[in-house]
């Protein structure tokens, strides 16, 4: 933990220009080593999921979308998949564009409903 506190004080002035005091890194560290170490000695209860994958309604389909977004070079990037009722593969696209975040998200799924509606 102390290394890592140490290395948090390294980026605070490459990143931010903020010093750190060697008492503020110290703390940080023993802080979080007390953190974890009650986080570890927690009982955890794992409840039981019984997910199950349900079959599609006859003559619909299923379509996953994918997108990623990278705002450092004002892109992103979509995965789209469609599947019918049987699961069988029926369609895929992928496309890069550029633009923000909040337009990528919407040009993200409009090739996804477009293609979706042309297959039926």
């Amino acid at each position: 933990m102390t290394i890592w506190s140490i290395w948090g004080r390294r980026t605070k002035i490459a990143w931010e220009n903020t010093v750190r005091s060697s008492m503020e890194v110290t703390r940080r560290a023993v802080t979080t080593l007390d953190e974890n170490r009650r986080a570890l000695q927690q009982k955890h209860v794992v409840k039981e999921h019984n997910d199950k994958w349900n079959k599609l309604v006859i003559e619909t389909m299923k379509c996953n979308v994918d997108a990623a977004l990278f705002s450092e070079s004002n892109c992103f990037v979509y995965e789209m998949c469609i599947r019918d009722t049987e699961g069988c593969f029926v369609h895929a696209s992928s496309a890069h564009f550029e633009g923000s975040q909040l337009t990528g998200k919407g040009r993200s799924l409009w090739p996804a409903m477009h293609s979706s509606q042309a297959e039926g």
